[in-house]
């Protein structure tokens, strides 16, 4: 369900408290995909809080629409992900309905999502989702997006509906395991000459900040 072939990813998983608040990670990402994206043969470059197939468990809220309630069970409930803006062409995975997640959806806009098609089938049936309000992950969201599913457990499985939300929209000190960490850079060359370099525009922007769990996409799946 998404492009393998030149992608690299790494993570840099920001320490708290120093980037606890909103303001700092989103200083620090935004230098950094500036920095990435300026380099030679980068098509694209975007940060997730974790790549698929990256992390195999975690990251299930319950999904409340309307009145219904709260019930936490398999049946209801979805993949919270944060994103930047292009994730989704950064790996080909199809935008079906609806926009990408952008730069203005900040935390004194109306929060939103993107959703994944498996998403619709399961909370808005035979229904137009755009513009469709539910609750999760602390907040009310409105739906602007629809995407193809993708595998995000692993190859033997299918994966819980997906909801993506904006790594702007959330409050200093909420949800900060779930803030992206996971830097993905698709090239038209190869992967392995561009990590020197990123390694120097991290270091640029926190001379401090560590690297980790560097692999191509392929390496991933």
């Amino acid at each position: 369900g998404f492009t393998t072939k030149n992608v690299l990813t790494l993570r840099t998983a920001l320490p708290l408290p120093k980037y606890k608040n909103v303001d700092p990670r989103v200083r620090f990402l935004d230098k950094l995909l500036t920095d990435v994206r300026a380099l030679p043969g980068v098509t694209a470059a975007s940060y997730v809080s974790w790549v698929p197939m990256g992390s195999m468990r975690g990251g299930i809220w319950p999904v409340i629409i309307g009145n219904r309630g709260v019930v936490r069970d398999a049946s209801n409930s979805a993949m919270l992900r944060f994103a930047t803006p292009s994730f989704f062409s950064t790996l080909n995975i199809p935008l079906l309905r609806g926009r990408d997640l952008a730069e203005t959806d900040d935390a004194t806009r109306p929060y939103v999502a993107v959703v994944s098609e498996s998403f619709v089938r399961r909370y808005f049936p035979n229904e137009d989702p755009i513009g469709k309000r539910f609750t999760f992950a602390l907040s009310e969201r409105t739906v602007i997006g629809v995407v193809a599913d993708i595998r995000m457990r692993g190859l033997e499985q299918s994966s819980e509906p997906q909801v993506y939300t904006s790594y702007r929209q959330v409050q200093d000190g909420e949800l900060a395991f779930y803030m992206p960490k996971d830097l993905i850079v698709r090239t038209t060359g190869s992967t392995a000459s561009l990590l020197p370099q990123i390694r120097r525009i991290v270091r640029e922007a926190d001379s401090r900040q560590p690297i980790s769990n560097v692999a191509t996409m392929e390496e991933v799946v």
